[in-house]
């Protein structure tokens, strides 16, 4: 996308949709629960770990 040729709403919807169509394809048939586990338990730890390789 440029200044000189923007998106028109009819692009930005056909990405969207892509997008949604994209999340569906990789997170079929997950346990929505393990995720929010693993997001709320290890998430924070690995966090931490990440931010120590940095120093």
């Amino acid at each position: 996308m440029s200044r000189a040729r923007p998106l028109r709403v009819g692009d930005y919807s056909q990405h969207i949709l892509e997008a949604i169509g994209s999340i569906q394809d990789h997170t079929a048939g997950m346990d929505l629960g393990i995720v929010w586990q693993t997001v709320q338990n290890d998430l924070p730890t690995l966090k931490a770990q990440v931010a120590a390789l940095s120093l």
